[in-house]
């Protein structure tokens, strides 16, 4: 069977700028990932599909030594792991990582991250911090040096997709996530922006104060479902549009949730 021809394409099909010094964005689709690169080594965060040549537009930034990390194992965010021999993931990415065949490296080892565990790049140092609610493995990256915090899809500037794999109760996710805003806010004088991994990047710290108000007012009962699910990004069809879901929004801050789940 022929590939198909975005399994072929070289590094091509990734979107490479430079946001900061040492700090790079690399776009394939609608998944952003980032190139954090100190002086002995550099850190990816997220491998996107897997498409194309993610390697090649890396070795175009620079060619120290990288250290792949996940901010989740959705298969867009792991869909390239298998490039590397070895990825850091959080507890429970085992169960969902991507081993991509078509790839060089498709029994790669999975290591656990922790809480609080650092990642010295040379002259730069990245914290990694549990966030799990949208995916139970999720972990942000702080890079104090370049005042970023990488946040995956637990913050979004469009909307955060909440329980849609149903193996949670709404109401525990909630309050996770309320939990990991709070989290997050008690560390904002270490970063100045939020790098999320769709829709659009940066976000401004205010985003924070929004979702924290949302989880808290959806707990409380007082946020109601908005009138229809669609929003920038996100149309009814998604899913193939049989799925019962709902939008719940606060400022700027908008969570997906599925209609059947109740508090």
């Amino acid at each position: 069977m022929a590939k198909r021809a975005n399994d072929t394409l070289k590094g091509s099909i990734y979107g490479t700028w430079q946001m900061d010094c040492g700090v790079w964005g690399i776009r394939t689709r609608n998944v952003f990932c980032y190139l954090i690169v100190g002086d002995s080594s550099a850190m990816l965060v997220d491998t996107a599909y897997g498409q194309g040549n993610l390697m090649e537009a890396i070795r175009k930034i620079t060619d120290l030594p990288v250290i792949c990390v996940n901010t989740h194992t959705h298969y867009d965010h792991s869909g390239g792991n298998a490039l590397f021999e070895e990825v850091w993931a959080g507890p429970g990415g085992e169960k969902d990582a991507v081993r991509k065949k078509s790839l060089p490296h498709p029994s790669y080892a999975l290591r656990l991250l922790c809480d609080g565990q650092v990642f010295d790049l040379g002259g730069r140092s990245v914290t990694c911090i549990p966030i799990g609610a949208h995916h139970p493995a999720s972990f942000a990256f702080l890079d104090e040096k370049g005042r970023n915090l990488i946040a995956g899809d637990e913050l979004d500037p469009c909307q955060v997709l909440l329980n849609l794999r149903g193996d949670t109760a709404r109401k525990d996710l909630l309050e996770m996530h309320r939990n990991n805003m709070l989290k997050i806010m008690s560390l904002s004088d270490r970063f100045d922006r939020i790098l999320p991994s769709h829709n659009g990047t940066p976000l401004d710290k205010s985003y924070l104060e929004d979702f924290l108000a949302l989880s808290e007012g959806m707990l409380e009962g007082k946020i109601q479902p908005c009138e229809t699910v669609t929003g920038f990004g996100w149309s009814p069809l998604i899913f193939g549009g049989n799925r019962k879901l709902e939008r719940y929004s606060c400022g700027k801050a908008s969570f997906i949730c599925r209609k059947e789940r109740n508090l």
